[in-house]
């Protein structure tokens, strides 16, 4: 999708600022310091406070690309936990976070920008990362939105990259007639 589409208003307003199935799940998948790339409206950070019974603090911070999304989310949320990016490369100034979270933003992300996203991921990330995706392109095709892939085509690059699956778990989404979105962890070797 043409990152020209996140700047319109349809693009703007097109996550789901309401609680999505898996946010628990997805919370528990998240160890020590957070980067949140493509925090949209702020939901995972909401999720991971409850999970901890924490407050936000220094132990997160929520990226994204759309200016409106972050200015919305800091009507509910402290703003230094949030900031707006320009790109994945943004991410090589940031500290390192012991996870990288992304969570229905990777399908966003077109084909030939993949690699590039995951190695600013994985240069950001110090023990692990996080993806949260509705796996498949030949189930899911690809609409003009989006960009489903196989779980192959992301293990294979964070493979490449020096980190090895540890965690995976469907969970059935009922938003799509119960089909499963894959949330799925890899960690950095030794």
């Amino acid at each position: 999708m043409s990152r020209a589409f996140w700047f319109t208003k349809k693009g703007a307003k097109n996550v789901n600022p309401n609680p999505e199935v898996g946010e628990e799940e997805t919370a528990s998948f998240c160890e020590g310091s957070v980067l949140d790339f493509g925090c949209g409206f702020g939901r995972m950070a909401t999720a991971l406070c409850t999970h901890r019974a924490l407050a936000l603090g220094s132990w997160y911070l929520g990226v994204d690309i759309v200016p409106q999304r972050i200015q919305a989310v800091h009507k509910t949320h402290t703003p230094a936990h949030f900031q707006v990016i320009d790109s994945h490369f943004d991410l090589l100034g940031l500290s390192q976070f012991d996870t990288v979270l992304a969570r229905s933003v990777l399908q966003h992300v077109e084909d030939d920008e993949i690699e590039d996203t995951l190695v600013s991921l994985t240069t950001a990330a110090r023990t692990a990362v996080v993806v949260c995706e509705h796996l498949g392109r030949e189930k899911w095709g690809k609409a003009s939105f989006s960009y489903n892939r196989d779980f192959e085509a992301y293990d294979d690059i964070l493979r490449s990259l020096g980190f090895d699956l540890s965690k995976r778990l469907e969970i059935p989404n009922p938003r799509y007639n119960n089909e499963p979105a894959s949330l799925l962890q890899w960690t950095r070797h030794g």
